[in-house]
């Protein structure tokens, strides 16, 4: 009799398959099944399953199976965030939603008016995180916006993460609304202090909740060990069960880079905090398991914008083997209008190259601090100090695949002259088998197992 472990990831194109034999501690089969091709997710789900079992012989009589779900299909969990200054509260919102999983598509601060309601309204968010005010602090802020909220909207679910003393009055304000009213602890609950779990649990219940209703995941949930989660949160458990296990200094920590066709996803683990004397802190802490999401910048979907940013003229220069501006448009619009396309000869690799390198340094630069010099030995830091992680883990299509990879890798931490504080010669691992959201689905339950088939499953870059 053998114990086995099926943990799924149910994505917008593709569900992954990901079987762990429990009882040997080891990985025994993956597969992937286009997510769109099933009537329902319920079809796609038995046929993966029905397919990787068959690869080990799984016997129905005398062998025992757990099931655990993640998933990221239909865009994801979306939120709207709302917060009172844009560098303190809406900071803390854009922390505690990209920490829960969710896809942020719209984000407001101070002076909101009926207009902002119907744009937010058109968005289709699951949920507004609503936040504003330190505990005994302002409490105008919040109030006005939950009036609008619960005046205009429809039928939207509204997370309060603001000062606590006016919880009370914002339940009254929702009493009689159409909306649903969730109550968490304030992001920031005094100034420079950052507080994301509780809102965290809660997106991650209103997720699961929505998502059940969607495409037939609720019958698939029933067959489930434990509640399903949003993939970018199996990723961050991943992510930290990693970074605690190799931290080898208080300095020390791991990040995870995700390039995808959409979006370019950055998870990091360490406090990030300054080490030397000379350096002050300046801002919000930051927490210390932190995902940041670049939705305008993507291999594929978000091609576009992509190279709207980094410069055609730039790009065209650097890649002479297309011919002229209309080709690399052609080459550009494949992209766009194929989300699994995949490069066909060496110039189109070439072009992926440039495309990830640039998508991989803007990612990471928008995720790490900054320092400052203010005095001749005075430093002023705003973010995460990684220069001292020494962990990275490369995932996702072309950081897997590419035959630049390593060089892509070696470009973006090796930088000895860097205007920001990114990991600087780092040890580099690759997710060559896709498994970091399965294993993150698995730590919290079986810890040691997941970090055991990380380490042998994840292959150091250029060892």
């Amino acid at each position: 009799m053998c114990d086995y472990i099926l943990v799924v990831d149910f994505g917008s194109t593709f569900s992954k398959f990901t079987l762990i034999n429990k009882t040997q501690a080891k990985l025994s089969a993956v597969y992937s099944y286009p997510t769109t091709q099933s009537s329902t997710i319920m079809d796609g789900y038995q046929i993966g399953r029905d397919h990787i079992l068959a690869q080990v012989g799984f016997d129905e009589q005398r062998d025992r199976l757990e099931n655990y779900f993640c998933s990221s299909a239909w865009g994801g969990f979306k939120m709207v965030i709302i917060g009172f200054t844009s560098d303190l509260t809406q900071k803390a919102a854009q922390a505690a939603a990209l920490g829960s999983g969710t896809r942020i598509v719209g984000s407001y601060f101070y002076h909101l008016i009926v207009d902002d309601m119907a744009d937010i309204q058109a968005l289709a968010p699951d949920a507004v995180l609503l936040t504003g005010g330190t505990d005994g602090g302002n409490q105008q802020f919040v109030l006005e916006v939950g009036q609008l909220l619960a005046d205009q909207l429809d039928t939207i679910d509204v997370i309060y993460a603001g000062n606590k003393n006016a919880q009370s009055a914002i339940q009254d304000i929702f009493a009689s609304s159409s909306c649903h009213l969730y109550l968490a602890d304030n992001v920031m609950p005094a100034v420079n202090e950052i507080a994301v779990d509780s809102v965290r649990q809660l997106a991650r219940s209103i997720f699961m909740e929505k998502i059940l209703k969607s495409n037939g995941l609720d019958q698939v949930a029933q067959l489930s060990n434990r509640p399903i989660i949003p993939t970018p949160t199996a990723v961050l458990q991943a992510t930290e069960l990693w970074g605690k296990n190799h931290q080898k200094h208080a300095d020390d920590g791991a990040l995870v880079i995700d390039i995808g066709g959409a979006t370019t996803d950055v998870h990091s683990f360490g406090k990030g905090t300054p080490s030397q004397l000379e350096v002050f802190y300046e801002g919000m802490l930051e927490p210390e398991l932190k995902r940041t999401v670049e939705g305008d910048i993507g291999m594929r979907e978000s091609a576009g914008s992509l190279v709207d940013q980094l410069g055609w003229d730039k790009l065209l220069l650097d890649l002479p083997e297309f011919n002229g501006m209309p080709d690399l448009e052609r080459a550009i619009k494949d992209r766009l209008e194929n989300s699994t396309y995949i490069p066909k000869d060496s110039r189109q690799d070439k072009l992926d190259r440039n495309l990830a390198a640039f998508a991989m340094d803007t990612a990471v630069k928008r995720h790490v601090g900054r320092i400052r010099k203010l005095a001749s030995h005075t430093y002023h830091q705003t973010g995460k100090d990684m220069r001292a992680f020494e962990s990275v883990i490369a995932t996702g299509g072309v950081l897997v695949h590419s035959p630049y990879r390593d060089q892509l890798l070696d470009h973006c931490f090796n930088q000895e002259e860097c205007q920001d504080l990114r990991p600087y010669g780092p040890n580099i691992w690759i997710d060559n088998d896709y498994i970091l959201s399965a294993l993150g689905v698995i730590a919290p339950i079986y810890p040691e197992l997941a970090q055991k088939l990380m380490n042998q499953h994840l292959v150091m870059s250029r060892p």
